[in-house]
């Protein structure tokens, strides 16, 4: 999504979660898009934040709010899987494999990366890891 709209930090998440915390740093403004869903009570909320002055235009909004429209699968898709999953009814027919192994480290930002690596390794998503190498 940074390709395309001129912000610093995109961030999908539900709006009730306990990550509702603003990333992007000093001097940043920022927005939250409603994530539309199929439960009113269970919705999701896209936050971006961005450059003052990083002049956004109608067109970066309406990628901004095609975006939502995609969170809304993408949690959706997520909601169900987890609910079969607490049913027994997941039957997941690939191998199950670390997909971590060969990260070195056991501090807890180490672990933190492990588990998410973990948790989107099980889906056909592809993902691009951001951030320093030193910590």
């Amino acid at each position: 999504m940074r390709r395309v709209v001129p912000v610093r930090t995109v961030q999908l998440r539900e709006a009730g979660s306990r990550w509702a915390t603003r990333p992007g740093g000093a001097g940043a403004e920022s927005f939250a898009i409603e994530v539309p869903g199929i439960d009113p009570l269970n919705a999701g909320v896209l936050e971006a934040t961005f450059d003052p002055g990083s002049g956004l235009g109608e067109w970066d909004f309406q990628m901004l709010a095609l975006a939502a429209h995609v969170g809304a699968l993408v949690l959706e898709i997520e909601r169900s899987r987890l609910q079969l999953l607490r049913a027994g009814l997941w039957a997941s027919n690939r191998v199950r494999r670390d997909g971590a192994a060969p990260l070195i480290g056991s501090t807890p930002i180490m672990e933190a990366l492990r588990s998410s690596i973990e948790r989107v390794a099980v889906t056909d998503f592809t993902i691009l890891l951001e951030g320093p190498s030193d910590r």
